[in-house]
C-alpha cells in the first residue's frame, strides 16, 4: 500500500511537462518495493524452519494475474510479462538477502 501510495503522489504532484519523469520514478519505485518485498519476506522465512518465499511469491503473482487478467484491460502478454517482471524483482531481493547473509 505505502509503494502504490508513493507511485499515487509521484503522478498526483508531477508538473504535465515532467510526465516522463514521473512514469519513470514510479517505475523505479515500483521496482525498488517488489526488490524490498522480496528481501522481507526472505528474512521472515529464515526465521521458521522449512518456509520458503518462493511458494509465498509464486501464490501472490498468480494472484495478481487472476486479478488483473479478470478485471484488467484484456491483454494476456502485458499482463504476464508484468507478472513475471514482479517474480524477478521479488526473487531478486531473495537472493540479495541469502548472498548478504550467506558471507556471515
Amino acid at each position: 500500500m505505502l509503494i502504490a501510495g508513493i507511485m499515487g503522489l509521484i503522478f498526483d504532484y508531477m508538473p504535465e511537462n515532467y510526465t516522463y519523469w514521473s512514469i519513470s520514478l514510479a517505475i523505479l519505485t515500483s521496482i525498488l518495493g517488489a526488490i524490498l518485498i522480496g528481501y522481507y519476506n526472505a528474512t521472515s522465512a529464515a526465521r521458521h524452519q522449512g518456509v520458503t518465499p518462493t511458494y509465498l511469491h509464486l501464490f501472490l503473482v498468480i494472484g495478481l494475474f487472476i486479478t488483473n487478467s479478470i478485471w484488467g484491460p484484456p491483454s494476456f502478454l502485458i499482463d504476464f510479462s508484468r507478472e513475471l517482471l514482479y517474480f524477478v524483482f521479488l526473487q531478486f531481493g531473495v537472493y540479495l538477502y541469502t548472498k548478504k547473509n550467506h558471507h556471515k
